[in-house]
């Protein structure tokens, strides 16, 4: 663990397309393309990141285009900055086969 936080204001996510939706509120959108957003404001509740799933707004920055005005998106928790995988439960009769 590095202590960083899952998300902070201004960074750049880069999502592909499957990791994140447009909107926040009712019926939303599965993102079409890859997403590479500047974050503009991040979720203030801790228990927001207890999920896979992150609400944030952000200006979107496609490649070789102005930035866009700022939007909602809800992005997967793995295509944040700060992800770090969780670590798998230790399974009782789990053999080793690294050799350790």
């Amino acid at each position: 663990m590095t202590g960083r936080p899952l998300v902070s204001l201004g960074d750049i996510v880069n999502a592909e397309a499957g990791d994140y939706y447009r909107g926040d509120r009712g019926p939303l959108v599965r993102g079409a393309a890859d997403l590479h957003m500047r974050v503009t404001h991040v979720p203030a509740s801790t228990e927001t990141y207890a999920g896979d799933w992150i609400a944030l707004r952000g200006a979107e920055r496609p490649p070789g285009q102005p930035e866009q005005p700022e939007g909602c998106f809800v992005v997967h928790r793995r295509a944040l900055p700060g992800y770090e995988p969780r670590p798998l439960p230790t399974v009782a009769g789990q053999v080793d086969w690294t050799g350790e």
